[in-house]
């Protein structure tokens, strides 16, 4: 059985995304590390994870095509 990250990394290839955004600096997360194992996905890197929603909305706004945006899970 997959794990998690794997199922939806598949899922998000199979509907043509090929762009991870992602916070620079921060750990490699699992979901984008395997969206980057596929070739062809280009990974972007930004400075703060809020910025990685705007990013993979201008790309998509620009472009017509999917990207796929990653962050930290903030626990209180």
């Amino acid at each position: 059985m997959p794990k998690l990250y794997e199922a939806l990394a598949e899922a998000f290839l199979a509907e043509g995304v090929d762009t991870a955004v992602r916070p620079d600096g921060r750990r490699q997360h699992a979901l984008v590390h395997r969206i980057r194992q596929t070739a062809g996905v280009q990974s972007v890197h930004v400075r703060h994870e809020h910025v990685t929603v705007a990013a993979a909305t201008a790309y998509n706004v620009a472009t017509g095509r999917l990207a796929v945006a990653s962050g930290r899970a903030a626990l209180a």
